[in-house]
């Protein structure tokens, strides 16, 4: 009798476990979604000279380019020249 209700009550615990595992994890992954900023970054176009502002989720430190399609995305260096690249976050 005593071990069937261990039996009994271990799919509850087990389920319980999991749950809070899971609730536990879920939150850490929409915090750190929280982190995503988005900034002004900036593209050459329509002339390799001139800076378009674009709204991209960069950084300033990191180790793959941030591009939009085919065009990297800058931020400005000297209040008009755009030439600092940013990282994907």
């Amino acid at each position: 009798m005593k071990t069937n209700v261990v039996k009994i009550m271990m799919l509850p615990i087990a389920a319980f476990m999991l749950a809070s595992a899971a609730a536990v994890t879920t939150n850490d992954v929409n915090e750190s979604k929280a982190d995503f900023v988005t900034m002004t970054g900036y593209i050459h176009a329509p002339l390799p000279s001139s800076c378009q502002s674009v709204e991209v989720e960069c950084d300033e430190n990191g180790s793959v380019l941030c591009t939009i399609g085919a065009s990297q995305v800058f931020d400005l260096d000297t209040g008009t020249t755009c030439a600092k690249p940013l990282y994907r976050i």
